[in-house]
Formats: structure tokens, sequence, C-alpha cells
């Protein structure tokens, strides 16, 4: 099995295992330029991780991120480092531990989509929780997106339909693939 699918639907239905339904909600906001930085890191497991508001790219170290199911498409790649590529903690790089040409850059949802995180979370937290065999405490899981880069941050997207979570506690991780089409594969990180 590779990844879980969302299925966003009106009215909620009761969610089956690594299947829930979402009930849609309007597109996440987002801000017209790049977050503020924050002064005070947190320190969980003993990683200093990012200064940026509701971000938890580990800032002193690389975090180990081993996925449960692959990333579609990369079957054979389930080991993955989290570094900070910039020193506000708000993009990294996701990069294979056994192919290093192989990486992604990704930042957490809340960063950039402020109300993403708050709206998916809580309805894919049980499967997500699931999977990974983590309790459902959404303190404990995050969401990355991938990124497309490109020129600058103003012509950079997001993917809001196939987020990462992250168990922050084991570094475990799954891609979640969102069943909706108002989530856009390539959503800019700035709003024009």
């Amino acid at each position: 099995m590779t990844a879980f699918t969302v299925t966003m639907t009106t009215p909620p239905v009761a969610a089956p295992t690594l299947a829930p339904t979402v009930v849609p909600s309007a597109r996440p906001a987002r801000s017209k330029e790049a977050p503020p930085m924050a002064t005070t890191p947190e320190t969980p497991g003993g990683v200093t991780w990012a200064a940026a508001p509701d971000s938890v790219i580990p800032m002193n170290a690389a975090a180990t991120i081993t996925f449960v199911d692959p990333l579609p498409g990369f079957e054979d790649q389930t080991e993955f480092l989290l570094t900070a590529i910039d020193d506000s903690g708000m993009l990294a790089s996701l990069r294979s531990t056994a192919d290093a040409s192989l990486r992604f850059v990704v930042t957490p949802a809340s960063v950039f989509f402020a109300e993403y995180r708050a709206q998916l979370l809580p309805t894919v937290l049980g499967p997500v929780a699931d999977a990974l065999g983590a309790p459902a405490d959404e303190s404990r899981i995050e969401l990355f997106v991938m990124l497309t880069v490109r020129d600058s941050l103003a012509d950079t997207t997001a993917n809001l339909r196939a987020p990462i979570a992250v168990d922050l506690a084991t570094g475990k991780a799954i891609q979640v693939i969102v069943d909706d089409a108002s989530l856009p594969l390539y959503e800019p990180l700035i709003a024009a």
C-alpha cells in the first residue's frame, strides 16, 4: 500500500479505516508575505527545532523520517533526512538516505497556509495516527507540503492535495492523498 486517500465529501460520512471523509471547507488562507520569525525554538527529542511560527524543522541536526508506506513512485525509498534549508525554519530538504540525488523541498503546512493544518488535521488525525502507530495527538503529528521550487518564493507552489504527515516523536511518516478538487496541486506559497 502506498499512502492513503482522504475523500472530501458533503455531508460527512462515517470514516472507514485509512479512508476518512472530510467535510470540505474554504480554501486555506495564505499570506501575501513570508511569515514572520519567532525567537523561541522547541526542543522535542533533544533536537532544536525551527524558530518560524508553527515550524517543526530541525535546526541543529537532521531528523530521520521513515515512511511506513513509501511515497507513490518511490517504492524503494522509505528513509529520508529532514534538514533545514534556511535559518528561519520555513523550508526543509527531505533527502533519501539510500539515494542522495533524490530530494524533495517541503515546508510545514501551517507556515504558509495558516488554516490548512487546522482544517485538515482533525479529520485525518485518527487514520494517520493508526497508520503511524501513534496516539491521536494533534501536537505530535505535523503536516508538511511538498513544494515545486521556482526562481523565487513568489513563484514557488505547494501541493495541498498530498501532505506528508509526520509523527514528531518517532519520525514515522505517511503521505495522505486528499481527494478534494478544491485543494490545488500547485498553490502559490505567497498570494499575488
